[in-house]
């Protein structure tokens, strides 16, 4: 029975199926290979959870490795057949962590051994492509070898076959550096950050987005220090960092920053990697109660609180109401300056918030001095004054 047969038999039982329909499928190899996955699987439809599931692994990786053959075969200068590609290499990559989140790891390790084994060469063959694949190898190879893998003794030869590897001279570029981020993985199962980082950073491209799925697992496993070890050693690589990653770093590091009690060092960093931190700087001044701070860069930058979040503004006033009246003076004096009836009418607004303030302090002795000043400045300014008049603001 196909249930029951070794991993070789199972791998060649697929391969005749796709091989079998592949040549009616010429007009579209992407398609077909999500269409023979649901002719595969049928044989495994009324088998047991465990072979089912690891019949479904084997399926999935095979026809990875098809399409990645196919996207070799076909131009994909075509949107049509870029858009195939993609669409079928996420339904693949989805169904396959889907399995590897619903194993029983007990069960496998102990009934089921010599089907987990022979994935060790598989992964050997497909995951370190010389070419540039738009296939997460690297994510696949890393999650098998920490699920269903994750075996002492498998995980020492595999480690010990990399290092192997990468003294051989023949590798290409994209290959070495596939290897030695596999190799800095098993350096991280083991706890030794350090060679773990010494390895990425022998890589050509030493794309901190690499390291990542790292960084997020250790905050959320709740080890901070050790999260603030790779976040320090990794800050140098942050210009180079793109949109994404870039919003992760500083957004773990402000979550650290609060665990650790490191906030001030985490706002050097924030300071240092202005404009592009703008948005996090602003967040976490906020959130510390730094006010202040928060308001001195709002100005320097500006903006109006007519812009700013009412809640914010609420929250700022009930805390120390002081700090936002040099906000609403000069947001005032800019609204003025733009000699616009739609801006004379905003700062009219303004205004109104402002004497409210001042009578809340009661300082109206104040308000009065500043008011009259500020009509008699802009005396000339007919439409500004009429907008002054229209909100009962003229003495």
């Amino acid at each position: 029975m196909l249930k029951t047969a070794t991993v070789e038999q199972w791998q060649q039982h697929i391969e005749s199926i796709y091989a079998r329909q592949a040549p009616a499928h010429t007009y579209n190899p992407f398609q077909y290979n999500t269409d023979c996955l649901t002719t595969i699987l049928k044989d495994a439809t009324y088998w047991e959870r465990e072979p089912k599931q690891l019949y479904t692994l084997y399926t999935l990786l095979f026809l990875l490795q098809k399409t990645e053959e196919a996207k070799q075969n076909v131009a994909l200068a075509s949107t049509f057949y870029q858009y195939q590609y993609t669409m079928v290499v996420d339904e693949l990559l989805d169904r396959l962590f889907e399995v590897l989140d619903n194993v029983n790891l007990k069960k496998l390790h102990q009934e089921y051994p010599t089907y987990l084994e022979p994935l060790i060469d598989l992964l050997a063959k497909l995951c370190f492509p010389t070419t540039n694949s738009s296939i997460d190898w690297l994510t696949i190879y890393r999650s098998l070898w920490n699920t269903l893998l994750y075996q002492p003794a498998w995980i020492q030869a595999e480690a010990t076959r990399l290092t192997r590897e990468l003294k051989k001279q023949t590798r290409s570029p994209l290959q070495k550096d596939h290897m030695l981020l596999a190799r800095a993985h098993f350096y991280v199962l083991a706890g030794q950050d350090e060679a773990a980082l010494q390895q990425w950073a022998q890589t050509a491209a030493q794309k901190i987005g690499h390291l990542l799925h790292y960084i997020h697992s250790f905050s959320q496993s709740n080890q901070w220090e050790r999260t603030l070890v790779w976040l320090r050693t990794l800050r140098p690589y942050l210009p180079q960092a793109d949109h994404e990653e870039f919003n992760f770093f500083c957004a773990c590091w402000a979550d650290t920053a609060t665990e650790l009690h490191t906030e001030e060092e985490y706002l050097t960093l924030l300071r240092s990697l202005l404009p592009r931190s703008i948005r996090f700087y602003m967040s976490y001044l906020f959130e510390t109660e730094r006010y202040k701070q928060w308001i001195d860069l709002h100005m320097a930058l500006g903006e109006s609180p007519l812009m700013m979040y009412k809640e914010n503004l609420s929250r700022i006033e009930k805390h120390d109401l002081t700090l936002l009246l040099p906000l609403y003076h000069q947001a005032i004096e800019h609204l003025i300056l733009e000699k616009k009836r739609a801006a004379y009418k905003d700062s009219v607004k303004l205004l109104k918030k402002l004497r409210t303030y001042y009578k809340k302090l009661k300082q109206q002795p104040v308000w009065d001095t500043y008011i009259i000043r500020l009509i008699e400045r802009y005396a000339r300014l007919r439409a500004f004054q009429e907008e002054l008049q229209k909100g009962k603001l003229l003495p």
